[in-house]
């Protein structure tokens, strides 16, 4: 069997790679050992604790490639700071004795999270999109590697941007991905501190924005437009509703579903009522989107009414509509835990979400509308004070 070739300039990375880590005081270094690398140092017995320390190497089963002293390196020095805390442990570099990897590919790591993944709930069009959204991406950074390592999920999470919502995915994909193959490791210190409220705000569109961009939407998605607007929707829920109530002449709908999957349908009231009429929503018109029911995956559905949006110019996207709901019921002075109720979420997230993006324009109105209000709590009258009392 002939040899890989290696790369040009393996020879100088190789060097380099080491220089980095005898710069950096790792006092580990990593080695060529056939056609794979390994990692050398001064490490605890493999088999006897109790012994002294000696000179060992621990496989990786990285390739010989630029890339593969990345990934090398990186666990290196994941090695020293395991070694300087006490915690090495020989069972994170499943060998045996005649040192031949026994871990499985980060491929077959993944199929079998999978796996797992959907036995312990239903494959519904709800936990597709959450695997879809919140697992799939971050697994295929792993699939063409050949070794799953403390090291190299690392150097995934620390390619992501700090204090983001990728990186708290990120961080909590691959950590039940190490759990599931045995690295003893916690990425908590990595999340950061995202949180919605650090997100840019929206530009949420006004009321009659939201009017207007209604006669700009071609014909055949007009009604699902103005379901968003008026009940305030996700926009894949347009397919997941229950409009009973709404073609009999009344004025809610259930959201059957939503985004967690659910079981427990919610009701939801029009904000405002007069939408109803203006954007004939008793006429229920779901748009055709060319999806058999079992490949209606939300994040699908979602995708493609951005695109619809897009197309038409409207000037901001699907999920605005919701958040402009969100804003417009707290000038009816619709509490907050009942909201969120309609939205289907908890207060916490519409607290730390929704209301995040509340303009100063909005709070000006509030400000007005109370100052106008007949019933509103009069300041008391100063006493009459003689002008020797007001010396």
């Amino acid at each position: 069997m002939a040899k890989r070739q290696r790369e040009p300039n393996f020879l100088e990375a190789h060097a380099a790679t080491n220089l980095r880590l005898k710069t950096g005081k790792v006092k580990l270094s990593v080695v060529i050992t056939g056609e794979t690398l390994a990692i050398q140092g001064t490490l605890p017995d493999r088999y006897d604790l109790s012994a002294k320390p000696h000179q060992q190497k621990v496989a990786l089963g990285l390739p010989n490639t630029v890339e593969g002293l990345k990934q090398a390196e990186a666990e290196a020095r994941v090695v020293r700071r395991l070694l300087n805390k006490g915690q090495f442990d020989w069972s994170l570099y499943q060998t045996s004795r005649n040192g031949q990897i026994t871990q499985k590919k980060p491929a077959q790591w993944i199929a079998d999270f999978e796996e797992k993944y959907f036995t312990e709930r239903a494959r519904t069009s709800e936990s597709q999109t959450t695997w879809d959204s919140d697992y799939k991406p971050v697994f295929k950074k792993l699939e063409d590697k050949v070794r799953l390592t403390v090291g190299l999920l690392e150097s995934i999470i620390k390619a992501t941007k700090p204090d983001t919502k990728t990186r708290l995915r990120t961080c909590m994909a691959l950590q039940a991905l190490a759990n599931m193959a045995g690295l003893k490791v916690s990425f908590k210190k990595l999340q950061g501190k995202y949180s919605p409220r650090k997100a840019a705000p929206r530009n949420l569109p006004s009321d009659t924005q939201v009017v207007e961009g209604f006669y700009k939407i071609r014909k055949d998605w007009r009604w699902a437009y103005g379901m968003i607007a008026t009940y305030g929707l996700r926009p894949h829920e347009i397919w997941h509703l229950d409009t009973t109530d709404l073609e009999n002449g009344g004025i809610t709908i259930r959201v059957i579903g939503g985004k967690t999957g659910s079981k427990k349908a919610y009701r939801v009231w029009p904000y405002h009522l007069e939408w109803i009429d203006r954007f004939n929503l008793r006429d229920v018109k779901i748009p055709a989107v060319g999806m058999k029911e079992k490949t209606k995956i939300n994040s699908k559905l979602g995708g493609k009414v951005g695109a619809i949006f897009r197309a038409a110019n409207i000037g901001f996207p699907p999920y605005n509509l919701r958040h402009a709901w969100a804003v417009r019921v707290i000038g009816f002075r619709l509490p907050t835990n009942v909201a969120a109720k309609m939205m289907g979420h908890s207060a916490k997230i519409h607290e730390e979400t929704y209301e995040h993006w509340i303009p100063d324009s909005f709070f000006q109105q509030i400000f007005e509308a109370g100052y106008t209000n007949p019933d509103r709590p009069e300041p008391p009258e100063f006493p009459e004070q003689s002008d020797s009392d007001a010396a």
